[in-house]
């Protein structure tokens, strides 16, 4: 068998030649025509590792793709420290004339070595600059994320999602690889969005008042961490800051006038997975509602300390989160943190109850 050293000088060789000669292959033969590296994408469900499951990958959304190579005697799993990177960080564009995905600059098969590859969604951040800040550790078989900011201009409401590395990914050969590489990308944030309304006609002494939505803010939430998809984790939490949800000075208008039917506030916020803190007024996770009542005249609010409220409150990895808020002014008011209507590629949180007295 090769040793380690030998097989790093062999694909150091081949692969800078690859770089300085046009169509030559890994282990550096001619071809006439080479064989392009595809990929077929798609947003998967957590529970499943089906391409069937998921939903469709957008088409206007590039992705950034690595391959390391190994000689097709060795497989990953047991030789994975001797492999060597082949291409990485290669922004992975929609050819819409070829109806696949491909590398630009365009990549091509080994004849004689097996690839396997892993991915991360999307290529640049909101500034259209090639996000830097997430590597591959390949004993792991992980992408690791560092220090990634969800308040930050150039990262905030990006929706930052990993291929992890499963056995469509691995020991890809360019002669099994029709129709492409599978690439099943999952969320690795976590969504909250709101939707506000009555639980009946506001009506007192014969006449209907109105009560209209102001602002809904999360406190002191967690804004940046980091993640590795070997635990599927984000540690090193910091930097808490309040998201606003919904603010109507932000809208140009008086607010959002609630009615019986279900209304959407504001975009669903992409926010960190995380624990929910406790501690002292100011420094515990917290929902805060503002609104307007007309009967009274009077911008009225109320704030829920979200650890004092649930047992183990937290934000799942991959969920998505709907505050249901209802104004029962018959009952005592409250706001219901339910099971959303939800994309296929996102699963539900889970069932809670808030309270506003």
């Amino acid at each position: 068998m090769k040793t380690k050293t030998h097989i790093a000088k062999l694909l150091s060789a081949v692969v800078a030649m690859c770089a300085s000669v046009a169509c030559v292959n890994v282990d550096g033969y001619e071809s006439e025509q080479p064989s392009l590296v595809g990929f077929q994408s798609v947003v998967g469900l957590e529970e499943s590792e089906s391409r069937a499951d998921g939903v469709v990958y957008p088409t206007d959304i590039p992705f950034s793709a690595s391959a390391y190579a190994l000689p097709n005697d060795y497989h990953w799993d047991r030789s994975k420290a001797n492999a060597v990177e082949y291409f990485s960080g290669v922004k992975v564009e929609y050819n819409p004339t070829l109806g696949a995905w491909v590398g630009n600059p365009a990549q091509f098969w080994p004849h004689t070595y097996w690839l396997t590859f892993f991915a991360h969604s999307p290529w640049g951040d909101n500034n259209g600059n090639q996000i830097t800040n997430i590597t591959i550790d390949t004993a792991t078989d992980a992408t690791i994320v560092t220090g990634w900011d969800t308040s930050a201009e150039a990262t905030k409401g990006i929706d930052l999602m990993i291929a992890e590395v499963g056995e469509g990914q691995k020991n890809r050969f360019h002669e099994n690889t029709l129709g492409g590489v599978p690439t099943v990308f999952r969320h690795t944030l976590s969504r909250v969005q709101v939707i506000a309304g009555l639980a009946s006609e506001y009506v007192v002494g014969g006449r209907t008042y109105n009560i209209t939505l102001q602002r809904v803010e999360l406190r002191q939430i967690f804004t940046r961490g980091n993640y590795s998809s070997a635990t599927s984790r984000w540690d090193a939490q910091s930097q808490p800051k309040t998201i606003t949800l919904y603010d109507y000075r932000n809208e140009g208008t008086e607010g959002v006038v609630l009615d019986v039917s279900a209304n959407q506030v504001g975009e669903p916020t992409l926010v960190l997975p995380q624990v929910h803190q406790v501690g002292q007024e100011g420094t515990q996770a917290e929902m805060y509602v503002e609104w307007h009542d007309s009967y009274s005249g009077a911008v009225e609010s109320a704030t829920i300390n979200l650890r004092q409220k649930f047992t183990n409150s937290y934000w799942g990895r991959g969920n998505h989160y709907t505050y249901y808020l209802t104004w029962d002014k018959g009952a005592t008011s409250f706001i219901e943190f339910d099971k959303p209507v939800i994309s296929a590629d996102w699963i539900s949180g889970g069932d809670f109850v808030l309270e506003i007295e």
